[in-house]
C-alpha cells in the first residue's frame, strides 16, 4: 500500500545534488576564463593544495596528530 502510494515520480536528491555541482562547476569555469584574477586564485589554491598533500599525505596527519612534526 505504502509503495503504491509513493511511486517514482520526480527527482532524488541525488539527482539535485548532481545537478547542482554540473552548475556551480559550470560557473567556475566560466569564471576563471572571464577574470583572470579569478583564475589565478584557482591556479593558486590548486597549487597550495597540492603542496600540502605532498608535504603532509592524509596517512600520516589525522585528528589529533601534530601534521608536518615527526
Amino acid at each position: 500500500m505504502i509503495m503504491k502510494r509513493l511511486g517514482h515520480r520526480g527527482q532524488t536528491a541525488t539527482e539535485y545534488v548532481l545537478i547542482l555541482s554540473v552548475v556551480v562547476l559550470g560557473l567556475l569555469a566560466a569564471a576563471s576564463a572571464l577574470i583572470p584574477s579569478m583564475g589565478q586564485g584557482v591556479t593558486l589554491l590548486t597549487e597550495s593544495l597540492a603542496n600540502r598533500f605532498a608535504n603532509n599525505p592524509l596517512t600520516e596527519c589525522g585528528p589529533g596528530a601534530q601534521c608536518g612534526n615527526k
